[in-house]
Protein backbone atom coordinates (compact mmCIF):
# COMPACT_ATOMS: atom_id res chain seq x y z
CA UNK A 1 0.00 0.00 0.00
CA UNK A 2 1.35 3.20 -1.17
CA UNK A 3 1.34 6.12 1.44
CA UNK A 4 1.03 9.32 0.23
CA UNK A 5 2.12 12.28 3.16
CA UNK A 6 0.95 16.01 2.81
CA UNK A 7 4.01 18.40 2.65
CA UNK A 8 3.21 18.89 6.57
CA UNK A 9 3.15 15.65 7.57
CA UNK A 10 6.52 15.45 5.41
CA UNK A 11 7.95 17.94 7.14
CA UNK A 12 7.12 17.19 10.45
CA UNK A 13 8.39 13.40 9.35
CA UNK A 14 11.51 14.41 8.32
CA UNK A 15 12.03 16.93 11.59
CA UNK A 16 11.51 14.21 13.65
CA UNK A 17 14.37 12.02 11.73
CA UNK A 18 16.67 14.85 12.46
CA UNK A 19 15.95 15.02 16.04
CA UNK A 20 16.67 11.15 16.71
CA UNK A 21 19.07 11.64 14.89
CA UNK A 22 20.63 14.65 16.93
CA UNK A 23 19.19 12.87 20.38
CA UNK A 24 21.36 9.65 19.95
CA UNK A 25 24.26 11.65 18.62
CA UNK A 26 24.36 13.68 21.79
CA UNK A 27 23.61 10.91 24.57
CA UNK A 28 25.38 7.78 22.61
CA UNK A 29 27.95 9.36 20.80
CA UNK A 30 29.08 12.12 23.03
CA UNK A 31 27.30 10.49 26.43
CA UNK A 32 26.13 14.25 27.15
CA UNK A 33 22.68 14.97 28.16
CA UNK A 34 23.06 19.05 28.17
CA UNK A 35 24.25 19.53 24.69
CA UNK A 36 20.64 17.16 23.87
CA UNK A 37 18.64 19.51 25.77
CA UNK A 38 20.13 22.99 24.48
CA UNK A 39 19.29 21.24 20.85
CA UNK A 40 15.91 20.69 22.02
CA UNK A 41 15.85 24.23 23.13
CA UNK A 42 17.48 26.07 19.89
CA UNK A 43 14.69 23.75 17.86
CA UNK A 44 11.75 25.19 19.97
CA UNK A 45 13.38 28.84 19.61
CA UNK A 46 13.82 27.81 15.63
CA UNK A 47 10.11 27.02 15.61
CA UNK A 48 9.90 23.26 16.07
CA UNK A 49 6.75 22.43 17.72
CA UNK A 50 7.81 20.48 21.46
CA UNK A 51 4.96 17.52 19.95
CA UNK A 52 7.20 16.85 16.98
CA UNK A 53 10.33 16.75 19.73
CA UNK A 54 7.78 14.70 21.64
CA UNK A 55 7.18 12.05 18.80
CA UNK A 56 11.28 11.99 17.82
CA UNK A 57 12.36 10.90 21.99
CA UNK A 58 9.25 8.07 21.31
CA UNK A 59 11.41 6.96 18.65
CA UNK A 60 14.84 6.94 20.03
CA UNK A 61 16.67 4.14 20.97
CA UNK A 62 17.20 4.99 24.29
CA UNK A 63 15.72 3.11 28.06
CA UNK A 64 12.13 4.26 28.75
CA UNK A 65 13.29 6.08 32.03
CA UNK A 66 15.72 8.44 29.59
CA UNK A 67 12.81 9.27 26.97
CA UNK A 68 10.99 10.12 30.63
CA UNK A 69 12.91 12.52 31.85
CA UNK A 70 13.26 14.52 28.72
CA UNK A 71 9.63 14.85 27.42
CA UNK A 72 9.70 16.37 31.24
CA UNK A 73 12.58 18.76 29.99
CA UNK A 74 10.88 19.46 26.58
CA UNK A 75 7.68 20.41 27.77
CA UNK A 76 9.68 23.05 30.67
CA UNK A 77 11.47 24.09 27.84
CA UNK A 78 8.86 25.05 25.97
CA UNK A 79 7.29 26.79 29.49
CA UNK A 80 10.16 28.87 29.89
CA UNK A 81 10.68 29.86 26.15
CA UNK A 82 7.05 30.56 26.22
CA UNK A 83 7.17 32.95 29.14
CA UNK A 84 10.13 34.87 27.64
CA UNK A 85 8.07 35.57 24.59
CA UNK A 86 5.06 37.12 26.35
CA UNK A 87 7.90 39.04 28.52
CA UNK A 88 10.03 40.62 25.77
CA UNK A 89 6.33 41.29 23.81
CA UNK A 90 5.29 42.77 26.98
CA UNK A 91 8.30 45.12 27.35
CA UNK A 92 8.26 45.77 23.55
CA UNK A 93 4.81 47.16 23.83
CA UNK A 94 5.31 49.21 27.00
CA UNK A 95 8.62 50.29 24.57
CA UNK A 96 6.42 51.29 21.90
CA UNK A 97 4.22 53.15 24.20
CA UNK A 98 6.65 55.18 25.67
CA UNK A 99 8.25 55.96 22.14
CA UNK A 100 4.45 57.41 21.27
CA UNK A 101 4.45 59.36 24.63
CA UNK A 102 7.41 61.08 23.45
CA UNK A 103 7.11 61.95 20.31
CA UNK A 104 3.97 63.34 21.21
CA UNK A 105 5.74 65.25 23.65
CA UNK A 106 8.10 66.64 21.53
CA UNK A 107 5.88 67.39 18.44
CA UNK A 108 3.38 69.23 21.18
CA UNK A 109 6.55 71.34 21.77
CA UNK A 110 7.24 72.37 18.44
CA UNK A 111 3.50 72.80 17.22
CA UNK A 112 2.57 69.78 16.15
CA UNK A 113 0.18 66.62 16.89
CA UNK A 114 1.19 62.77 16.24
CA UNK A 115 -1.15 63.17 13.47
CA UNK A 116 1.46 65.86 11.72
CA UNK A 117 3.37 62.49 10.87
CA UNK A 118 3.30 59.07 9.55
CA UNK A 119 6.41 57.48 11.35
CA UNK A 120 5.07 55.33 13.48
CA UNK A 121 6.69 54.64 17.48
CA UNK A 122 6.35 50.80 16.44
CA UNK A 123 8.63 51.41 13.55
CA UNK A 124 11.38 52.98 15.57
CA UNK A 125 11.00 50.33 18.47
CA UNK A 126 10.92 47.34 16.23
CA UNK A 127 13.71 48.22 14.03
CA UNK A 128 15.81 49.05 16.79
CA UNK A 129 15.47 45.97 18.51
CA UNK A 130 15.98 44.27 15.14
CA UNK A 131 19.25 45.60 14.70
CA UNK A 132 20.46 45.70 18.42
CA UNK A 133 20.57 49.15 18.40
CA UNK A 134 20.22 52.22 21.08
CA UNK A 135 16.72 53.13 20.94
CA UNK A 136 17.41 56.46 22.89
CA UNK A 137 19.93 57.85 19.94
CA UNK A 138 17.40 56.64 17.26
CA UNK A 139 14.95 58.63 18.90
CA UNK A 140 17.31 61.79 19.95
CA UNK A 141 18.01 61.62 16.05
CA UNK A 142 14.89 61.61 14.55
CA UNK A 143 13.70 63.85 16.82
CA UNK A 144 16.56 66.45 16.26
CA UNK A 145 16.62 66.01 12.53
CA UNK A 146 12.76 66.12 11.50
CA UNK A 147 10.62 65.96 14.70
CA UNK A 148 9.92 62.74 13.80
CA UNK A 149 9.21 63.32 10.42
CA UNK A 150 7.15 66.57 10.77
CA UNK A 151 9.20 69.46 9.79
CA UNK A 152 8.60 70.82 6.16
CA UNK A 153 11.24 69.13 4.70
CA UNK A 154 10.70 66.02 5.70
CA UNK A 155 7.13 65.87 4.74
CA UNK A 156 9.02 66.50 1.16
CA UNK A 157 11.13 63.30 1.56
CA UNK A 158 10.35 61.55 4.24
CA UNK A 159 13.83 61.29 5.00
CA UNK A 160 13.43 61.63 9.13
CA UNK A 161 17.04 61.38 9.56
CA UNK A 162 17.57 63.80 6.71
CA UNK A 163 19.85 61.25 4.99
CA UNK A 164 20.19 62.59 1.62
CA UNK A 165 19.47 66.33 2.57
CA UNK A 166 22.14 68.87 2.40
CA UNK A 167 22.57 72.61 3.95
CA UNK A 168 22.01 73.95 0.51
CA UNK A 169 18.71 72.87 0.03
CA UNK A 170 19.73 69.84 -2.05
CA UNK A 171 17.61 66.37 -1.72
CA UNK A 172 19.07 63.68 -2.83
CA UNK A 173 17.83 60.75 -1.33
CA UNK A 174 13.50 60.60 -0.48
CA UNK A 175 11.61 57.67 0.60
CA UNK A 176 8.05 56.64 -0.32
CA UNK A 177 7.30 56.55 3.51
CA UNK A 178 9.03 57.97 6.68
CA UNK A 179 8.55 54.46 8.32
CA UNK A 180 11.13 53.17 5.33
CA UNK A 181 13.59 55.83 6.04
CA UNK A 182 14.66 54.24 10.06
CA UNK A 183 16.47 50.88 8.51
CA UNK A 184 18.42 52.95 5.93
CA UNK A 185 19.88 55.54 9.06
CA UNK A 186 21.02 52.66 10.92
CA UNK A 187 22.45 51.02 7.94
CA UNK A 188 24.06 54.31 6.81
CA UNK A 189 25.58 54.37 10.68
CA UNK A 190 26.78 51.01 10.61
CA UNK A 191 28.45 50.96 6.76
CA UNK A 192 29.81 54.55 7.36
CA UNK A 193 30.05 56.11 10.87
CA UNK A 194 30.33 52.66 13.38
CA UNK A 195 33.19 51.26 12.12
CA UNK A 196 36.83 50.31 13.71
CA UNK A 197 34.95 49.86 16.91
CA UNK A 198 33.19 53.12 17.43
CA UNK A 199 30.33 53.22 19.34
CA UNK A 200 27.50 55.64 19.25
CA UNK A 201 29.05 56.71 22.56
CA UNK A 202 31.90 57.77 20.15
CA UNK A 203 29.85 59.89 17.88
CA UNK A 204 28.52 61.60 20.51
CA UNK A 205 31.28 63.16 21.79
CA UNK A 206 31.64 66.83 20.25
CA UNK A 207 33.22 66.96 16.38
CA UNK A 208 32.92 63.09 16.68
CA UNK A 209 30.06 62.21 14.76
CA UNK A 210 31.88 61.71 11.40
CA UNK A 211 32.04 59.27 8.82
CA UNK A 212 35.32 56.85 7.68
CA UNK A 213 36.15 59.52 5.21
CA UNK A 214 36.01 62.50 8.29
CA UNK A 215 33.02 64.07 7.07
CA UNK A 216 30.62 65.61 9.64
CA UNK A 217 26.75 64.07 9.54
CA UNK A 218 25.47 67.41 10.07
CA UNK A 219 27.19 70.96 9.97
CA UNK A 220 25.72 72.32 12.89
CA UNK A 221 28.88 72.33 15.41
CA UNK A 222 26.75 71.60 18.43
CA UNK A 223 24.99 68.81 16.75
CA UNK A 224 26.36 66.31 19.31
CA UNK A 225 25.88 68.09 22.19
CA UNK A 226 22.20 68.23 20.91
CA UNK A 227 21.87 64.80 20.69
CA UNK A 228 23.48 63.47 23.77
CA UNK A 229 21.22 66.38 25.55
CA UNK A 230 17.87 64.62 23.85
CA UNK A 231 19.13 61.27 24.40
CA UNK A 232 19.57 62.13 27.83
CA UNK A 233 16.20 63.91 28.48
CA UNK A 234 14.92 60.54 26.70
CA UNK A 235 16.06 58.18 29.37
CA UNK A 236 15.23 59.98 32.43
CA UNK A 237 11.65 60.57 31.25
CA UNK A 238 11.27 57.04 30.09
CA UNK A 239 14.10 54.69 31.83
CA UNK A 240 12.86 51.41 29.87
CA UNK A 241 13.55 52.58 26.25
CA UNK A 242 16.81 52.10 27.52
CA UNK A 243 16.65 48.78 29.07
Amino acid sequence: MKIILNEQQFNRLVTEEVMISVLNESIFEKGDLKLALKSIRNAIIGGVAAATIIAAIGRANMPSEQKDRLVDEVNKIEMAINGEKQENTANLEEKIRACEEYMAYALKNQGYTLKSTKLKPETLVKVATENNFDLPFLMAAAHDESCFGANKRAQRTNSVFSVGSYDDGRNVVTYSDPNDSVADYISLLERRYLRNGKTIFDLLVPGQFVDVDGHRYAGNKNYENELKSIRNRILKMFPVLGS
